[in-house]
């Protein structure tokens, strides 16, 4: 895939960047998950 193809939308492009950074993807979500850090918000 393509940034050109993913035109303007954040959600698509971190997701391929995520995708491409990690050997294994279901496994890091699963960790993040599992992990149930609460996000912070400014």
């Amino acid at each position: 895939p393509l940034y050109k193809e993913a035109s303007y939308k954040p959600y698509i492009i971190a997701a391929m960047i995520f995708l491409a950074k990690s050997k294994d993807p279901a496994a890091a979500l699963k960790a993040l998950e599992d992990r149930a850090q609460k996000r912070k918000f400014c």
